[in-house]
């Protein structure tokens, strides 16, 4: 059927691709511990495509790479922290870092930005989806909210 397969295309299994992004990020050899922790039991699917999610992941795992620690001058570990949950309203990913840190404005400040926060907004609200900074005592802490299969079909 043709609608299944559309359906089924347009859905991703969210944490093998964070889990992948991960992989391919240590690899890099830039001084940041990633971490990826899964609070899910089951594969959780959600409504974005999975070319989109693997490019929205990488995006913001770039973001971190490429600002948070611009400015580190700690003797503490550079760290980027992944968690995945589900709870009734969808599947929330959240970014950690004990980076330099960031206001909201200078987080959501377009300044010609072609990727990062400004495209993971922009993606984000084509397939109804949000991102939020949360309050953190050090570094930056971002939030995305993405609708699970079950809140579309």
């Amino acid at each position: 059927n043709l609608i299944n397969k559309f359906l089924n295309q347009s859905f991703s299994i969210i944490q093998k691709i964070i889990g992948l992004k991960i992989e391919n990020f240590k690899e890099s050899n830039d001084g940041i511990a990633y971490r990826f922790i899964n609070y899910t039991k089951n594969d959780l699917f959600v409504c974005f495509p999975q070319v989109k999610l693997s490019n929205l992941i990488y995006s913001l795992l770039l973001n971190v790479q490429e600002h948070a620690f611009k400015d580190f001058s700690s003797n503490n570990k550079k760290i980027c922290q992944v968690e995945i949950s589900q709870n009734t309203d969808g599947v929330s990913i959240v970014f950690k870092d004990n980076g330099c840190g960031c206001t909201n404005e200078e987080l959501f400040e377009k300044k010609e930005k072609k990727g990062g926060i400004i495209k993971a907004l922009e993606v984000l609200n084509i397939y109804q989806g949000s991102i939020e900074k949360v309050q953190s005592n050090s570094g930056t802490t971002i939030k995305l909210n993405l609708l699970p299969k079950e809140k579309i079909i």
